[in-house]
């Protein structure tokens, strides 16, 4: 039996190795850094040393240089904890993780020495017969570990490298007990293990449970199977062995699919044996992989067929939702995993460079269909990307992945395992299973999760980067921008099986939340190379489609369309190739750390960018889209409407509209997805400078838009007419932390509203729209469902007023 520590702890700064001395633990006050804090547990410093005044916002400005001092100082976290000493033959203190080296003390004897974050620390109390215990926790400042630059076969430890700093993150190296801790009380057995396995044969639905136990095996074990309803299937009890494997049958039964293609039904298995109850949440379904079609034989089987149906990946690849990711509550995780649902994704994944996401995370995931690709913990570096070999790092390294695989393997919505993003041999090909490094990995997944596919790694070759006119493009990464002259020829001709990463910059609006009064003005816009500059110049590349604008908030709107139109050309690109390629996964959904420009689709508040909704019409199901070359025409438009390849089954009636951007429709067609593609060939020889084409499908518009101008081909868009709407907001309840409203919009004017959202007046809180940035033609209306929470973001005022909802048009 498990019971959480929920004592008081504090917080205190020290100088290195003086803890660690002869002295008493009541040094002189003079060898600390810091008075002592209270601490959040689980949590990291900087968080506590906000609260208390010893650091400023970090995510402001340039804060987060001046708290680099953090790292080099080792870190005392202390706390008196009560143990039932009447209880357990065994008793231990289990951290679940520490962040990063330490050394642990009871009654200020040291009893433990620790170096992973991704495993957990048991500790054995059962000696100490007193039930008050002084407990502490040493951290020994934060390795010396690499960020984006550096090597990567030179990496030694299992630390999240994205803290030393990366292109859409700062240098902010987290430190603490990041994950629960908790006191095990053990009778006469203990769980050691468990592996739960399902599948779906032939109407036959199969639940296959083995529990690994360590102790007294006298006892008996009782487990029942409910369905997702709560009816009982099923009651069983059975001797505790070493292992026992339990297997159930049930005909007929309800299963579990990705978003998009089903509900996603959970059954409950409890298992009951002395004094312990455990609960788990099962989703019966069956997994396989394929070859794509017209693939190399010796191609790794890219797609995904869940129940006997093949399933289009609809992806984001996520990095950890915030620098100090033991602050992330299961809230925050609530809302990134609804808007991903709302996206239409189907699947994400977690990258490398970050964590190895938690149990509340797997969970809310098999809630809600979102299939879950997880690296191991190594990442590519900016000189080189050879996976180590060193043998601390191995041994680190194969330490987490065991761990990893069997907790996370009971979890329905894990599909893939990976060695890590993007590595490579010496001569930057992506490594191969034949890596002594990827190789242990492969061994510990066929060991582990026989049911799961490993990969290499991300890209998995046989090339690394997109090459657009190659035939070898499989499993490939990048670009991550969006050039307007080459963006559509190329993807056009691309061929590839899968693009598990990609991406396209777009600027954030919530900037003046982050950075002072003297540097929001366009200028220091450009210059902003600590927020997001370093590496994404969306300002100058828009720059060059828009013409120049006069304000940083004149150009935001601009920025974000041209993320917008990037992205969903990629997805609806590739799924026209379908089944041929398998799958588009959009770098990324979102940043731990404020960025004024970067390729995030959320920003760090968690405020959906535009790029989001043109991406969840890209994702929805049985898609129709538009083929082009090129935004700029002369006097021809040529555009070939199209549909997705994944839902070749969908039937349905297609209304394509060609307007002038003052409303006017020019042509229309009424045409059926039976007969697509369908080329259209229109002459517009006016004087109009730019035209709408608009894409009506079950319910849903898509629009699209092309210039005569070759040289600056959106510069008319920034004369588009002023509009008219109205809107009337409702509230419709609350749900826990989330206020929910419908709305109706209508264009009350004579012109076009182009790109309608809702937003909150004051920006203090995020709002998620079922549909957004939409165009609403004269005297068209629209309803809009809409879930509102406060801004994510621990080091950020709480909004002081209710949500004011408003709609406008951004441009």
């Amino acid at each position: 039996m498990r019971k959480k520590v929920n004592t008081k702890w504090t917080l205190r700064g020290t100088f290195p190795y003086i803890p660690l001395g002869k002295r008493p633990w009541s040094l002189e006050e003079k060898r600390y850094v810091t008075d002592p804090v209270d601490a959040t547990v689980p949590g990291g410093i900087h968080y506590d040393l906000f609260k208390s005044g010893d650091i400023q916002n970090p995510y402001v400005d340039f804060n987060s240089r001046f708290c680099e001092w953090t790292e080099s100082k080792w870190w005392l976290y202390d706390t008196d904890i009560e143990v039932d000493v009447s209880r357990g033959k065994k008793r231990y203190i289990v951290f679940d993780g520490l962040d990063y080296e330490c050394e642990i003390f009871i009654n200020n004897q040291s009893v433990a020495s620790y170096g992973n974050m991704f495993t957990p620390c048991r500790i054995d109390i059962s000696e100490y017969t007193q039930s008050g215990l002084n407990l502490k926790v040493l951290f020994k400042g934060a390795p010396d570990e690499l960020g984006q630059y550096g090597a990567t076969s030179e990496t030694f430890t299992q630390k999240s490298r994205f803290g030393y700093g990366w292109d859409f993150a700062t240098r902010l190296v987290n430190i603490g007990i990041w994950k629960n801790v908790w006191i095990e009380y053990v009778e006469d057995v203990s769980l050691k293990e468990k592996y739960i396995s399902t599948d779906f044969v032939n109407g036959v639905g199969m639940i296959d449970v083995v529990f690994s136990f360590e102790g007294d095996f006298k006892n008996r074990l009782h487990a029942e199977i409910i369905s997702p309803d709560g009816k009982m299937l099923y009651e069983r009890t059975e001797k505790i062995a070493e292992k026992v494997r339990l297997q159930f049958k049930i005909g007929n039964p309800e299963l579990w699919y990705p978003n998009g293609m089903g509900s996603q039904p959970l059954y409950t298995m409890k298992l009951r044996f002395e004094n312990e109850e455990y609960e788990y949440k099962i989703g019966i379904r069956s997994l396989k992989y394929e070859q794509n079609p017209g693939s190399r034989k010796d191609s790794i089987p890219y797609t995904i067929i869940i129940n006997g149906k093949r399933v289009y990946i609809r992806g984001n690849n996520k990095v950890p939702f915030d620098h100090l990711y033991g602050n992330v509550d299961v809230e925050t995780m609530k809302w990134y995993v609804m808007a991903m649902k709302n996206e239409n994704v189907n699947m994400v994944r977690v990258w490398g460079g970050g964590i190895i996401e938690t149990e509340e995370f797997y969970s809310l995931c098999d809630e809600n269909g979102i299939m879950i690709w997880q690296d191991f913990i190594q990442s590519s570096s900016g000189i080189e990307n050879v996976p180590s070999k060193k043998e601390i790092f191995l041994k680190k390294v194969r330490d987490t992945a065991v761990c990893a695989v069997k907790e996370r393997r009971n979890h329905t919505c894990l599909t893939i395992w990976c060695g890590g993003n993007e590595l490579t041999d010496e001569n930057n090909k992506p490594a191969k299973y034949e890596d002594k490094n990827i190789d242990m990995l492969n061994g510990v997944v066929s060991e582990y999760d026989k049911q799961r596919i490993f990969l290499p790694t991300t890209p998995s070759g046989p090339v690394y980067g997109a090459e657009f006119a190659s035939p070898f493009n499989e499993d490939v990464h990048g670009p991550w921008e969006y050039e307007f002259e080459t963006h559509y020829e190329n993807y056009n001709n691309m061929k590839l099986l899968l693009h598990s990463e990609f991406g396209v910059s777009g600027p954030g609006e919530n900037y003046k939340k982050f950075l002072s009064e003297n540097k929001m003005d366009k200028d220091g816009w450009s210059e902003n190379k600590h927020h997001g500059e370093y590496w994404w110049h969306s300002y100058r590349r828009d720059a060059r489609l828009f013409g120049d604008f006069e304000t940083v908030d004149d150009y935001i709107p601009y920025g974000q369309w041209v993320q917008a139109e990037g992205i969903r050309y990629i997805i609806e690109n590739e799924r026209r190739k379908s089944p041929n390629v398998s799958g588009s996964m959009i770098w990324q959904l979102n940043e731990p750390w404020p960025n004024s420009d970067n390729t995030a689709i959320l920003d760090y508040f968690g405020h959906p960018k535009m790029v989001y909704y043109w991406a969840k019409k890209a994702f929805s199901d049985c898609d129709v889209s538009l083929r082009y070359d090129s935004l700029s025409f002369n006097d021809i438009l040529k555009v070939t409407v199209c549909k997705s390849g994944d839902y070749n089954s969908c039937d349905e009636k297609v209304n394509v509209g060609i307007y002038e951007i003052g409303g006017k429709k020019v042509r229309e067609f009424e045409l059926s997805t039976a007969n697509l593609p369908f080329e259209i060939n229109e002459n517009l020889s006016d004087k109009n400078e730019m035209y709408m084409v608009r894409l009506s499908f079950k319910g849903n518009d898509k629009d699209y838009f092309f210039s005569k101008s070759e040289k600056t081909p959106y510069a008319p868009a920034k004369k588009f007419p002023k509009c008219h709407i109205s809107y009337k907001i409702e509230e419709k309840g609350r749900d826990g932390v989330y206020v929910l409203y419908d709305a109706k919009v209508e264009n009350t004017g004579d012109t076009p509203a182009y790109f309608v959202r809702p937003k909150d007046v004051n920006g203090d809180y995020a709002v998620l729209a079922d549909d957004a940035y939409f165009t609403l033609l004269p005297g068209e209306e629209k309803m809009v469902s809409l879930t509102v929470r406060e801004n994510l973001g621990l080091f950020f005022d709480k909004a002081k007023n209710a949500p004011d909802i408003v709609f406008e048009c951004i441009v």
